[in-house]
């Protein structure tokens, strides 16, 4: 994975409370974190070319995603539910509150790990031998993404990796690919390396 200072990602749109938990759950980025964006499209060129961009479908992913893709040329953005989480920490004055998105309230890191490994699974279908696959996602997705390479999928697990000040420094982590599966353990199966871009 990769090291270094750290870097936020993109600001999003906070303080929702006003508006219906479908938006609360879904902000945008801000133009200021939109711009944020373009250093760290910089920074992951030397990981490229990259042929396809894989994104969650949220509204801070996709603002990031069309950056990126736009900035290293990337013509082909594909949106994935599988990569999103159904939530949103927001700032309500000097509170933090997870907003979920309705119906999706009983989601939790397990649920959004299977969910994102699922998605592998097909993305790894759609890459050639020796490319590179980009995915712009949140940072819970990283985590059971990263967790799995470890063989990690207990919940709580996955969210002490979530919040592992070492988990992301750059705004972006990269996986080595060509880990299996042992034993019972789940660990990533996925032939190519991945650039992972935390959008939340």
């Amino acid at each position: 994975m990769t090291l270094g200072d750290y870097r936020a990602h993109g600001a999003k749109v906070e303080q929702l409370g006003d508006f219906p938990p479908e938006i609360g759950a879904n902000p945008p980025m801000t133009i200021a974190g939109m711009a944020d964006m373009l250093p760290i499209a910089d920074e992951i060129a030397q990981y490229g070319p990259f042929q396809t961009c894989w994104t969650s479908f949220l509204a801070r992913a996709m603002c990031a995603a069309s950056v990126v893709c736009l900035r290293l040329g990337i013509e082909n953005m594909q949106v994935r539910r599988g990569l999103g989480q159904h939530s949103n920490l927001d700032r309500r004055g000097d509170q933090k509150v997870v907003v979920a998105y309705p119906g999706r309230e009983h989601e939790d890191m397990g649920v959004w790990q299977t969910a994102a490994l699922r998605e592998l699974d097909g993305i790894s279908l759609g890459l050639r031998k020796g490319e590179t696959g980009l995915i712009v996602t949140h940072r819970p997705i990283i985590a059971g993404i990263v967790a799995s390479c470890y063989g990690i999928t207990d919940p709580e697990k996955v969210r002490e990796t979530a919040h592992n000040p070492e988990l992301i420094k750059h705004g972006y982590v990269v996986v080595e690919g060509g880990r299996g599966r042992s034993g019972r353990e789940l660990a990533l199966v996925f032939p190519n390396d991945l650039v992972l871009i935390d959008t939340d």
